[in-house]
């Protein structure tokens, strides 16, 4: 289930680093979703402590860099609490539609490919 969440309501697992953030990974993925939006939205749970609280399972970059961007809301997939428990980040978790929206985006924002090589080469 998809869902807008407030990122004061979702807690990592993880801290991630000033030395992180500065890293190509994480320069990569706000580079990625600045250019054709956000692709696979953080995988988050209810916490079982808190009403209307969230762990994030999945995502730690993805939600900073969405977090930096000033966002008040970041759409996030919402784990079955039988998924919490099974959670496998190794499995492909991108869907037939998100894929499909993927492709739209891209139709919608090409990026040339010049712009495309300027990422990979800069790591970001």
């Amino acid at each position: 289930m998809r869902s807008a969440r407030s990122p004061s309501d979702i807690q990592p697992l993880k801290l991630v680093s000033e030395e992180v953030k500065r890293s190509a990974q994480y320069r990569q993925i706000a580079a990625s979703i600045a250019e054709i939006g956000l692709v696979e939205p953080p995988v988050v749970a209810r916490s079982r402590d808190a009403i209307g609280r969230f762990l994030l399972l999945d995502g730690h970059l993805r939600l900073e860099v969405l977090k930096d961007s000033g966002l008040v809301e970041i759409e996030c997939l919402v784990s079955t609490e039988d998924e919490a428990f099974t959670y496998n980040k190794r499995v492909n978790r991108i869907a037939i539609i998100q894929e499909q929206g993927t492709q739209c985006r891209r139709r919608q924002h090409p990026s040339s490919p010049q712009a495309v090589g300027r990422h990979q080469r800069s790591g970001g």
